[in-house]
């Protein structure tokens, strides 16, 4: 991991935003760098806005990447995290002992204003002072890893109750690798509707992903004799690792069908000398089942602004675009989605605006510390809002 050290000297590093700089360092790291600061997939999930990647030079030396995804929200530029991309933002070199206060510090004073930034670090940056410095507060996340282990003891680190599960399933099913996306993307559906909730991403972005050379994504589905697929998985490599990045099932799946997937490829990437991610959950139930596995856990820092009243919005022309946007007579306020029913059964307190939000299923991916749009737009320094028949907002 990333520590801070007794030498400064980072003061006179230079971050420079350079395409043929960018291309040199990756090629120059293919065997340590992760896939998702890669060119091969930013270009692959990235639809709408752009990326843009800066290097940072210690004298003539590269040292460390950032790759950002600029968009535009509600009429304002920010900077936040790819569809579907776990980690992302700043990356350094291994071997490189480097001042991450002075390095974030003057990352920036280099990179363009927006009004949010919100992503994910990589799991080695650990130091974020120099975001700190500058009005961020983070939020840990977990991940689990399995890391350099042979099969045979992965295999005794699993849980008894994981154990029942794969022999329930093993005798009932097969595991198909042969599957195409569209077979995944009906189970991830039906996964989503299961929880009252809409694909949060176009399935066309499975398909893109599924073709995307850089990351050898491999789609495994589990079949009973029949042929009907119960489970569906999907995974992306880079030179280190294997991502669980994407995975789903039918409501009557039969028991144990995603761990049989997930087993199986916990079992490839160990095969071929590899680590497995299995990217974590913020949900008690998945990261449990995650951690049933046997795999190590990992943290990684969230980083979010710590403010972004309207009020206080340091900008002016910020303040203007967001008034027009956001306060007036619009059929839809979720950034790019229309706004769904407000979930009347599932009623709980906002963290955000201290109050009962009805509208819990209408959730900003790209926030998720905000429950919902409502919760955004109080954070704007508005009142909370209800969706009425008249396709318009009404504040109450």
């Amino acid at each position: 991991m990333l520590q801070l050290t007794e030498n400064h000297h980072l003061c006179t590093m230079v971050w420079r935003e350079d395409s043929v700089a960018y291309d040199h360092f990756c090629a120059s790291h293919k065997a340590a760098l992760p896939l998702f600061f890669q060119a091969g997939w930013l270009n692959s999930v990235i639809t709408q806005g752009d990326w843009r990647a800066w290097v940072a030079f210690d004298e003539d030396k590269a040292v460390a990447l950032f790759v950002g995804h600029y968009r535009i929200k509600y009429g304002l530029k920010v900077l936040v995290m790819p569809r579907l991309t776990p980690y992302f933002g700043m990356w350094i070199a291994p071997g490189e002992t480097q001042d991450l206060e002075g390095l974030t510090a003057s990352l920036l004073t280099t990179l363009p204003r927006v009004f949010l930034t919100s992503f994910c670090l990589s799991p080695m940056v650990e130091d974020i002072s120099g975001w700190k410095a500058k009005g961020f507060h983070h939020k840990k996340r977990t991940t689990y890893l399995i890391q350099g282990k042979r099969i045979e003891e992965y295999e005794t680190n699993r849980s008894a109750k994981l154990q029942n599960h794969l022999k329930h399933a093993q005798a009932r099913l097969l595991v198909d690798t042969s599957a195409q996306a569209e077979e995944l993307v009906h189970l991830v559906r039906a996964s989503f509707e299961k929880q009252n909730r809409d694909l949060p991403y176009p399935p066309s972005l499975v398909h893109q992903i599924f073709d995307c050379s850089a990351a050898n994504a491999k789609i495994t589905l589990a079949r009973d004799p029949n042929g009907v697929a119960h489970a569906g998985l999907l995974t992306v490599e880079d030179a280190t690792t294997v991502y669980n990045l994407i995975s789903g099932r039918k409501s009557n799946a039969i028991r144990g069908a995603q761990a049989l997937l997930l087993d199986n490829a916990i079992k490839d990437a160990l095969q071929r000398g590899k680590n497995f991610d299995f990217e974590g959950s913020s949900i008690p139930d998945i990261a449990s089942f995650f951690n049933s596995f046997g795999g190590r856990g990992s943290s990684f820092l969230s980083l979010i602004p710590l403010c972004l009243s309207l009020d206080r919005c340091p900008f002016a022309s910020d303040r203007k675009i967001l008034r027009q946007n956001c306060l007036k007579t619009r059929p839809t306020y979720s950034f790019d989605r229309p706004l769904l029913k407000p979930n009347r059964g599932q009623v709980s307190l906002c963290k955000i605006n201290k109050r009962k939000c009805q509208n819990q299923d209408t959730r900003l991916p790209d926030l998720p510390d905000l429950c919902c749009s409502c919760c955004f737009l109080y954070l704007l320094g508005t009142q909370p809002t209800i969706y009425t028949k008249a396709t318009h907002l009404k504040t109450v």
